[in-house]
Formats: structure tokens, C-alpha cells, sequence
């Protein structure tokens, strides 16, 4: 994966080029900049796979850099923001914006880590729809979810005005693992904190439990592949995570008041007359 850093403290600069650095030898960085005019020429030049931006930079600040960067034709650079500023705002202006994560300083390593899998992953999945229309994951047909995933993931983010870190890592865990099994006890052992209080402050920043959360989003995801795709009803509930299609099928009725079956042949009805 090829990186860029713009970061106007040269220090911090050269230390986060470092960290990014030793964590796998697949990440190699590019280019540094010392202020937003330079990171945009940077980018321009190297198109580079990702970017690392800081938000508080001379000649050009960081969210006017990734605005510019969001007009510009076949831009495929990810940009992750970086700040010492936890006002909501920010973050709101860098997802409308189109930035792949807004991290708050100082970065931990886990953060760090976990930020560069999933870019990794993304353009794994990038890579995958431009080499096949379909392929097959433990036998399954595969289709790009994680753009929608995403995108519901950041609407909940604006509405909500969520800005508490350890409910975003919530939230950036579903929306790339929701596939596997997700657990309150091992969400709260791998974010270092106690289920108590991830259940409680989970609650109260988007509305309902970590679980009712988590089984509504899956149903969402299932309800996009019904409509988009002749999946079965089985192959669907296996993709979004549930192993048990009778329990799918429970909560797919208790969210919609119809069936998955009723569901997919209303999806489906209209097409069959279509002109």
C-alpha cells in the first residue's frame, strides 16, 4: 500500500511515518508534506493509495485539501483525517466530504492498525470488483456491501452527531466484521473497556443496545441483498452473519412485519412486468 503524510509538525510528521512503516512491510510511504498546498501536489503526483491528513495546516488546511481532492476526476486516494479537535463539525465536514475514517490524536497503535487493515481490505475488495463480477467466499457468491454498509454507518454518524471514540470503533468494527460473530464481552475486551460501560454509553449515543443495533443493521444489509441480487434466503443469512436461519428469519419479521420470502417476492414482483 502506498502512503502519504501531511502533517504541518515536522516531528510528528516523520514519527507517524515511522509507526506506519513498522507495521508491515507492505506499506510504503511516498511522500510527506509539511502544509496542505504541498499535500495536495503530493497526492496529485503520486497518487497514492492513502493519505494520512492533519486538519490544522498552513496555506491550506486539511478538509479544504480533501474537498479539493473529492472534485477531481478518477480520485482514488483514501484519506484518513487526523486531529487534536474533537468538535463534531470536523467530523461531519470530513465525511461529506468523503474521508475513509477520522482518527483524534494521539493515535494508538491498535488504532493505527486496525485503520490500515481495513484500508487494506478496501482496496482488496476495489481490486476484486475490477477483476470479476462475482466470486465465491466459503462458497458463497460475494457481493460489494461495504460501500452500503459504510454509507449507513455514516448517515446514523451525522444524525446522531456521535463523536465519542470508543462508539465510532463500534460502529468502524460492524461495518467491516459484520459477517462474523460480534459479542458485547469481546467488543468491550478488544476496545479495553468494560461491558458495562460500552452497553451503557452505546445506548445512550445511538438510541438502542449494542445488539438490537447490530442484528437491525445486518437485517438492513439483507434487505439490500434481496433487492439487488437472486441470492437464497439461506446463502444471505450466512453472508451478514447469522447462523441460524431460523433466528434470521424471526428478526426479519419482527423488523419489516413480512417474511424474508414475502419480502424478496415483493422486491422481485416488480421487475417481472417491467417494460
Amino acid at each position: 500500500m502506498r502512503i502519504v503524510v501531511v502533517e504541518d509538525q515536522q516531528e510528528l510528521c516523520n514519527v507517524l511515518t515511522k509507526r506506519i512503516s513498522r507495521l508491515h512491510d507492505d506499506y510504503e510511504i511516498v511522500g510527506k508534506a509539511y502544509n496542505g498546498l504541498d499535500g495536495l501536489k503530493m497526492i496529485q503526483v503520486t497518487r497514492p493509495d492513502a493519505a494520512f491528513i492533519d486538519i490544522r495546516m498552513p496555506f491550506m488546511d486539511g478538509l479544504e485539501l480533501l474537498e479539493r481532492l473529492s472534485k477531481e476526476e478518477k480520485q482514488q486516494t483514501k484519506c484518513i483525517i487526523l486531529s487534536a479537535y474533537s468538535d463534531f463539525p470536523y467530523t461531519q465536514r470530513s465525511i461529506r466530504s468523503g474521508a475513509f475514517d477520522y482518527l483524534l490524536k494521539p493515535i494508538s497503535n491498535s488504532i493505527l492498525e486496525e485503520v490500515l487493515v481495513r484500508l487494506a481490505d478496501d482496496m482488496d475488495a476495489r481490486i476484486g470488483s475490477l477483476t470479476a463480477s462475482t466470486s465465491v467466499v466459503f462458497g458463497l457468491p460475494q457481493y460489494p456491501l461495504g460501500s452500503y454498509a459504510e454509507k449507513q454507518l455514516n448517515v446514523l454518524i451525522l444524525e446522531k452527531k456521535i463523536t465519542d471514540e470508543v462508539v465510532l470503533q463500534v460502529l468502524r468494527i460492524i461495518s467491516t466484521e459484520y459477517m462474523h460473530a460480534i459479542t458485547l464481552s469481546s467488543l468491550a475486551e478488544r476496545l479495553h473497556v468494560s461491558e458495562s460501560h460500552l452497553c451503557r454509553i452505546f445506548s445512550r449515543k445511538v438510541g438502542m443496545n449494542l445488539i438490537q443495533f447490530l442484528n437491525s443493521f445486518r437485517i438492513n444489509l439483507a434487505k439490500t441483498l434481496m433487492d439487488d441480487t437472486d441470492m437464497k434466503i439461506g446463502d444471505i443469512a450466512k453472508m451478514i452473519g447469522f447462523g441460524n436461519i431460523t433466528y434470521f428469519g424471526r428478526l426479519f419479521r419482527k423488523q419489516t412485519s413480512l417474511s424474508a420470502s414475502e419480502y424478496k417476492q415483493k422486491s422481485i414482483t416488480p421487475n417481472e412486468f417491467s417494460i
